[in-house]
């Protein structure tokens, strides 16, 4: 009896041993530790009819219950913009802030949320991602024990770390690497065009955030556009975060004429950046600023545009487009989102300074424009 109790507690403890294994195994790289990402959703629940005092109709939900914790919510299939607002459970509300189709909220934690819409009620699905690996209290458990690993390993094997590549770009670029270390937003492979001018958007989220918190916005939007879209990939082709970071988005290489998914209709013959913030009432930070004027002054060189004058594109149509398909449209060789498309973005963000900047950048040669044709990477869409 007693072998037999010896057999059973030695299998309990190799039983034991293979688990401990199997949850710390991912912990052991030189990488900062990053939990494996969530996408869920659920359908947009009934909402009240409500009338306002000028006999406007809107329509509001109670409070939603998401399936699992999230940092990031959307509307996918949505017909109309909504306004939603969220909280930790039983916490106070966030303020209101309206979204749409493409355009998601990161949340950074909440487990409920409410919509309200005002001539339209809400239709379509909610969209959810969580990269903080809280989604349920068995994930959060395991990714904090595997990040206390993580963060133990990286302390003794740090002096062995090879060092990052340097990038493409004449200043530094956060790559896919860096924000995707788990390469859990995988993109299909990237289509060219050509490059007319620079769009600015905002990713519509909270401007309190830390640099770690900027690099897992960029995860969760990417897996959003990614998976809860069916996009092929993140929509813009760069971001910039409120400390001057700049990310490299659309996977493509920054150099190449790559199609993004950022503004409807004209993707194919525009540029994409979009600042890591809402800008619905305040602007950009001087390092934002800073980085975008570099950044745009660098690619509209590159292919040969100087900013000072206008180009015409031609519009491809699409939901939310301002042009009929074939449309032709002058624009400033750097412009907003909301010059080609019906929304908001990116509020207040300042885009004549960033035009004039980035014009005295490409006119001092602080980027040399290349002696060569600028690279396409492929044949123009349109």
């Amino acid at each position: 009896m007693r072998s037999k109790l010896r057999i059973a507690s030695v299998c309990a403890a190799i039983a034991a041993l293979a688990a401990l294994v199997w949850a710390v195994a991912p912990a052991i790289s030189l990488d900062r530790f990053a939990p494996e990402p969530v996408n869920f959703s659920q359908k947009v629940p009934e909402t009240e009819r409500l009338s306002d005092g000028d006999g406007r109709v809107r329509f509001s939900s109670d409070t939603i219950e998401a399936p699992k914790r999230f940092d990031l919510v959307g509307l996918t299939e949505a017909d109309s913009p909504v306004e939603l607002r969220v909280r930790e459970e039983g916490g106070e509300w966030s303020r209101w802030v309206e979204t749409n189709d493409a355009e998601p909220i990161w949340t950074g934690g909440s487990d409920e949320l409410q919509l309200r819409s005002r001539g339209e009620q809400p239709t379509g699905d909610i969209s959810y991602v969580n990269v903080s690996g809280d989604a349920t209290t068995a994930d959060q458990a395991l990714n904090g024990l595997r990040g206390a690993v993580n963060s133990a390993f990286v302390s003794v094997a740090s002096i062995a770390a090879p060092s990052a590549a340097e990038a493409d770009a004449p200043f530094e670029i956060v790559n896919r690497a860096e924000w995707d270390p788990g390469h859990d937003c995988v993109p299909k492979g990237p289509d060219y065009g050509r490059v007319k001018a620079g769009v600015v958007h905002h990713t519509v989220n909270a401007n309190d955030y830390t640099t770690d918190e900027a690099r897992d916005v960029v995860l969760a939007i990417c897996r959003y556009h990614r998976y809860s879209h069916g996009w092929n990939d993140i929509g813009y082709n760069a971001l910039v975060d409120r400390f001057g970071n700049v990310y490299a988005g659309r996977t493509g290489g920054l150099t190449n004429a790559v199609i993004g998914a950022h503004t409807a209709g004209f993707n194919s013959q525009t540029f994409g950046v979009a600042s890591i913030g809402d800008h619905t009432n305040s602007g950009l930070s001087r390092a934002a600023i800073e980085a975008i004027t570099n950044l745009l002054a660098w690619k509209l060189s590159l292919h040969g545009i100087d900013a000072v004058g206008k180009s015409k594109v031609t519009s491809a149509g699409g939901a939310g487009n301002k042009f009929a398909s074939g449309e032709r449209v002058s624009t400033k060789e750097v412009t907003r989102h909301r010059r080609f498309n019906e929304t908001a973005c990116p509020g207040k963000a300042q885009i004549r300074k960033i035009l004039k900047i980035t014009r005295e950048k490409i006119a001092s040669g602080t980027f040399t424009p290349p002696v060569d044709s600028p690279p396409a990477g492929g044949v123009p869409a349109n």
